[in-house]
């Protein structure tokens, strides 16, 4: 059961992004030592963070945004050759390219003239380079075998009398075959799933970050991707996934519980004898991403969009547990909603544990007490030098995590838990007594000041 009362409430430009400096070389990054990215969309989880990490270390690559790599997006030509020219040093060179589509005053306008006078790139029929189109695979791939070949003076004869072996040789142009060739033999490029090379399909930013890499260091160790999250990982491996905690709890029964990221990214981790025994998470497409099984908390009042999952046990915890869970996951709901965090309040808090326990106490379910003592008077006696700006009130929920989803499933309830009113929050669980209806009581106070 639940109630609520509410008081006061308030219903880069790409291509400057994509390149740093010119390419220095650096110690081999071994996987264990691979840097933290600033990307948000780049998980240790996938297949090419390795890669895009090694770029990003060795100032090769960069993101499109100070958060953002765009794995996915495409590789254009202008871009390919303004990263080869970086790695050279950025040589002098003349902006004149000659290509009718390129005045020279384009920030690839240098690199482009410089990949046709060492003639590791060439314009199409009709006299025109396309800086701005889409680079297929081959086509990349053909570049890269002309820039070992006629920039670092590389052997480029291994592979030449092999014969390729993918289900669509018939795409590749005659023209790419000796570069996947080389690529093959060199296991700079593996192919795709289904035996397949895909040739004409356009080469994407992560792609492009694993063929530099391989290219670059082709001793290195291949990446072994790290899950998210998952149970049963150990807490080491869960930093590596999603970062060290912002704030720890060891609670009863040897149980730590752990709270990670920001609210708008947000993660509750238990371990239990060091391992992940159960996760909650507000990360909804790289959870589900990582693990379709996951069990999903839907908001009703918002088309029933998937604001939360979780797996796993949490198990029994202690009541003072339970209210900084209630804390964490309502802020996690605000920051789901685009809502600033609330900061903790003990004043408040007071007032919420000293109506939670009342209820329980005296058997009732209400936020006036029976003396028709209401909100506002009790948050003013706990010592709060604020205002309150509201109040909810549950019963008989269980744990943290069903108590939230309760209340975020009641209008009324979920308008106080978003309120940009409210400054702080304190929270207030107890169990229930002998002689109560329900089997726990909690109460979130609201204030302001």
């Amino acid at each position: 059961m639940l109630k609520k009362i509410s008081h006061r409430l308030l219903g880069a430009v790409l291509a400057a992004a994509v390149l740093l400096s010119a390419f220095v070389p650096a110690p081999r990054i071994s996987a264990a030592d691979l840097p933290a990215l600033p990307f948000t969309d780049v998980r240790r989880d996938q297949w090419f963070y390795g890669d895009v990490a090694y770029c990003y270390a060795n100032r090769i690559m960069a993101g499109v945004s100070g958060t953002e790599f765009a794995p996915g997006s495409p590789v254009t030509r202008g871009m390919l050759v303004t990263m080869l020219y970086q790695l050279q040093g950025k040589p002098a060179v003349s902006s004149d390219s000659s290509f009718p589509d390129i005045t020279g005053s384009e920030w690839y306008a240098k690199p482009v003239a410089w990949a046709k006078q060492t003639r590791i790139v060439a314009g199409y029929d009709d006299g025109t380079f396309k800086p701005n189109k889409e680079i297929s695979r081959q086509e990349l791939v053909s570049v890269m075998y002309r820039y070992a070949r006629d920039i670092d003076g590389q052997d480029v004869s291994a592979g030449s009398a092999s014969q390729l072996g993918f289900a669509d040789n018939a795409q590749i142009q005659a023209w790419a075959a000796d570069a996947i060739k080389w690529s093959v033999a060199n296991k700079i490029v593996t192919g795709m799933p289904g035996n397949l090379f895909a040739p004409n399909d356009g080469a994407t930013r992560a792609q492009a970050a694993v063929i530099l890499h391989k290219y670059l260091d082709p001793s290195a160790a291949p990446y072994i991707p790290v899950p998210i999250i998952a149970i049963g990982i150990s807490e080491a491996d869960a930093e590596k996934a999603i970062g060290t905690p912002y704030r720890t709890i060891n609670d009863q029964g040897g149980t730590r519980l752990c709270f990670y990221g920001s609210y708008d990214a947000f993660y509750m981790v238990y371990f239990k004898n060091g391992a992940v025994s159960y996760y909650y998470t507000n990360d909804i497409d790289a959870a589900i991403a990582n693990d379709s099984t996951v069990s999903k908390y839907t908001d009703q009042n918002d088309g029933n969009v998937v604001y939360a999952v979780d797996k796993g046990s949490a198990g029994t915890v202690a009541v003072l547990t339970t209210e900084q869970v209630i804390f964490e996951l309502t802020n996690a709901f605000r920051g789901f909603n685009g809502v600033y965090a609330l900061g903790w309040n003990d004043k408040l808090a007071l007032a919420a544990r000293n109506h939670s326990l009342d209820m329980a106490t005296r058997n009732y379910f209400a936020h006036n007490t029976p003396e028709g003592k209401d909100p506002w008077q009790r948050i003013t006696e706990a010592g709060y030098e604020g205002y309150g700006s509201g109040e909810n009130i549950i019963a008989g929920y269980g744990n943290g995590q069903s108590s939230v989803n309760g209340w975020v499933n009641s209008s009324g309830h979920r308008s106080n838990m978003l309120s940009n009113t409210h400054t702080e929050l304190g929270v207030g669980y107890v169990l229930g007594t002998a002689g109560s209806k329900y089997s726990n009581y909690g109460t979130q106070c609201f204030g302001a000041r």
